[in-house]
């Protein structure tokens, strides 16, 4: 759901506003899926027809072997590299109604935020939608479950979700052992002009305790909260994430270039990291245990 570059980091900024769910949103039928946003949602049948609006579910769709339901999906799917081919509705932030109708979905998947006006508009008029917008990586196996269960393939996202917690378990089983201070404090920087970091509302602050480091922003109350030059130079974090440049060495001149950061610990030790694939980490996906060997390993990185 959030992509690497600077523009998909936006798109991913946009979708952290909660909706408003109905009570229901049908009745009647053999498949029953509550959703992320508390709407209950009922099929007669497995889902035969699905467009998709999150590039992680896409990658779920894939990776449970189901691609072949997908009549379209938005821009932002790119991944794996089949998904670039699907027919396009739009891009992330904007998606054409017009475009979801004609491709005949009996399912629509969407998510949080950006979308919710659309949403409505399609539980308006009676189309299927489930919204996937997860705050914790159980949030995310749960989404998995959902989609299997939506698409008739619950064996294959049970055998997903114990191969993926099998890896985030192995992560754990190293983490767990440090404690305290030997935890160190990071900032994960979304967005350099508004400042924004990852807060304690989403699913990568999990991420980023689970490998084994401390989110400065934790506290929030938020997903993606706008934060001062002087908390963080205050907060004096241990390791910087950039989510949207690719140039490590640029990445540590831009934060030495802010005022008061050249004396940051992360900035003096060199710990600011723009290398990491932020596909694997932004979205809810099954690609989120690369994310997190990702994170463990600049947190605590091999001696």
């Amino acid at each position: 759901m959030f992509p690497s570059s600077v523009s998909r980091a936006a798109a991913g900024i946009l979708a952290a506003a909660l909706f408003m769910a109905p009570a229901a949103a049908g009745a009647g039928g053999r498949i029953e899926l509550v959703d992320d946003v508390g709407a209950t949602v009922f099929l007669a049948t497995p889902a035969r027809r699905v467009v998709c609006l999150s590039p992680g579910a896409v990658e779920i769709i894939y990776e449970l072997k189901q691609e072949g339901k997908l009549t379209a999906a938005c821009s932002l799917c790119d991944y794996p590299k089949a998904a670039r081919d699907l027919p396009k509705v739009g891009d992330f932030i904007s998606v054409s109604l017009e475009s979801i109708l004609a491709a005949d979905p009996d399912l629509v998947v969407a998510t949080g935020g950006i979308q919710r006006d659309l949403v409505l508009k399609l539980w308006k008029i009676g189309v299927p939608v489930v919204v996937l917008y997860p705050h914790s990586v159980d949030g995310v196996m749960d989404n998995i479950r959902l989609l299997g269960a939506a698409l008739g393939c619950e064996g294959r996202s049970r055998r997903l979700v114990k191969r993926l917690r099998d890896r985030i378990l192995a992560v754990q089983s190293r983490m767990g052992k440090i404690t305290g201070p030997e935890r160190p404090l990071v900032y994960f920087e979304i967005s350099p002009d508004p400042l924004m970091a990852v807060g304690g509302l989403g699913y990568v602050n999990d991420l980023i305790s689970l490998a084994g480091g401390v989110n400065v922003a934790r506290g929030s109350g938020e997903e993606y909260p706008r934060i001062s030059s002087e908390y963080l130079v205050n907060a004096d974090p241990e390791v910087i994430i950039l989510s949207y440049t690719s140039d490590p060495a640029d990445a540590l001149a831009t934060v030495r270039a802010r005022p008061g950061w050249e004396n940051v610990r992360a900035v003096k030790g060199g710990r600011v990291h723009a290398d990491l694939d932020m596909d694997t980490i932004l979205r809810p996906g099954p690609r989120l245990t690369t994310g997190l060997e990702q994170l463990a390993e600049r947190f605590h990185p091999p001696k």
